[in-house]
Formats: structure tokens, sequence, C-alpha cells
């Protein structure tokens, strides 16, 4: 009714194809300006992590949104071990501090946003059932990045020095 062309996609161990998997990475890899990523659990994979990586390197400004408190420790130290390589690929990484932030969602460019269940690990990639919506065009991408926005003003830039001389 909105008139916001959308898109569908499911993901899961009955699901075909990696749906949501590919249009992430097929995401990051058409990216040319801006991207914003919010996530509670955020564990990539190598693919996933080098992904990032290249659009930093062509230039794309990439902004990873992340609890500074988050619920689940273990799966959360996973994640952090990768915070060394994407600072120094040039990745902006936030984190939110007044609580759990749990929206997963990611904006492309003017382009398009991708809002759902799916958190940027191998679980949500492949084992959990999980649902994404691709919204299309700059109305809904910037209705999403203004959400996001609210998240940035709450959170903390996390810098190479601060990370390097955290306590062990």
């Amino acid at each position: 009714d909105s008139g916001i062309p959308m898109q569908v996609v499911p993901t899961g161990p009955t699901a075909a194809g990696e749906g949501f998997r590919r249009v992430f990475l097929g995401a990051m890899q058409c990216a040319r300006h801006r991207v914003i990523l919010t996530t509670p659990y955020f564990v990539p994979d190598e693919p996933t992590l080098i992904t990032l990586m290249m659009a930093a390197d062509r230039g794309v400004d990439i902004t990873l949104l992340l609890p500074e408190r988050p619920d689940a420790i273990l799966t959360a130290a996973a994640g952090r071990a990768h915070f060394a390589r994407l600072l120094e690929a040039g990745i902006s990484i936030h984190l939110y501090q007044p609580g759990l932030i749990h929206t997963k969602s990611a904006t492309i460019d003017d382009a398009f946003a991708l809002v759902g269940s799916a958190n940027l690990d191998v679980r949500s990639f492949n084992l959990n059932f999980e649902l994404t919506v691709i919204l299309y065009g700059q109305h809904a991408t910037n209705l999403v990045r203004r959400v996001q926005g609210g998240y940035l003003k709450d959170a903390k830039i996390l810098d190479r020095k601060g990370w390097e001389s955290r306590a062990p």
C-alpha cells in the first residue's frame, strides 16, 4: 500500500541456495558509497569479512553498529575477535550504549535496505529459519537509515587505539 517495492528472502536449513547470505554478500559487492549495518550478533565467516573489507578498500563508508553490552558474551567475543581487522580496513564500529540493540538492518547507498530477523552470523546464513525483507528505493532506504541514525546518536565510536589498549 505504501508504494515501496519489496522482496522477501527466507533462509534456513530447508531453504535452497543460501538466499540471505547471497543477498547480503551481493549487496556489499554492489555498494559504492555508504553502508550501515545493525545487528546484535556479529560473527562473520571469512567470505563475509573479506567482502566487507573489499568494500572498504573500494572507498565505501561502512558503519557497523553493535551493542556495547551484548547478551551473549561468547558470541560477542567471537565477533570481536575480528574487530582489529575491520578497524584496520577502515570500517567504522559503533557500540550502542543504552542497552541491547536487537535490530537487524542494512542500508546500502540510497538504493535499498534489508530488514528482518537474520543476524550477520553463520547460524542465520545456514541454520536458523530467518526472514529478511529487501526494501527498494531511496525513500525506503532513507526511512531505515533514519532509524539507524537514531541508534548511532546513542553509540560510541570504537577507534583502533582504544581497541588495542583495552584490558585483556
